[in-house]
């Protein structure tokens, strides 16, 4: 590789990763308050107006009447006990987000290792027969002869 492509490279993955150390940043709002389960089921009934129930993290958030978000976590066996009492506490805006990935994303997570692996065993296949001639490990070079040698 010459020196001209590994700057390029090199830069595009600099720009990458300031990239996403932006798009981080500037995406992260303001860390919701943490409540315990106690303080999140004393306050339930009076002024929750907004709860999203995360099934897969055991967390809950939510929004109280005066706008402060909340997130609290719960035990791994209690998603149904704090859902119904959710749902007794009539709270207005109640959802449940199970947070299942899509199908394209499973596959791609599924197949990722395994394109990895192989660009890696082609690459040093590459490297170690010289560059260029990475499928080629079947032909023979042609040796060309003078008249004079036998």
């Amino acid at each position: 590789m010459t020196t001209r492509r590994r700057t390029i490279i090199a830069g595009a993955a600099v720009a990458l990763v300031v990239a996403l150390v932006l798009v981080r940043v500037v995406s992260a709002g303001p860390e919701p308050n943490s409540l315990s389960l106690g303080e999140f089921r004393a306050r339930l009934d009076t002024d929750v107006t907004e709860v999203v129930l995360l099934d897969t993290d055991h967390k809950i958030e939510g929004v109280f009447d005066n706008g402060r978000e909340f997130e609290v976590r719960y035990p791994a066996g209690y998603t149904a006990r704090i859902t119904q009492q959710i749902v007794d506490a009539d709270v207005p805006d109640f959802r449940v987000d199970s947070q299942q990935e899509g199908e394209w994303v499973s596959l791609l997570l599924n197949l990722l290792p395994i394109l990895i692996v192989v660009a890696l065993v082609l690459y040093f296949l590459n490297r170690s027969q010289g560059g260029g001639r990475v499928m080629s490990f079947g032909k023979a070079k042609t040796k060309s002869f003078s008249k004079d040698e036998p």
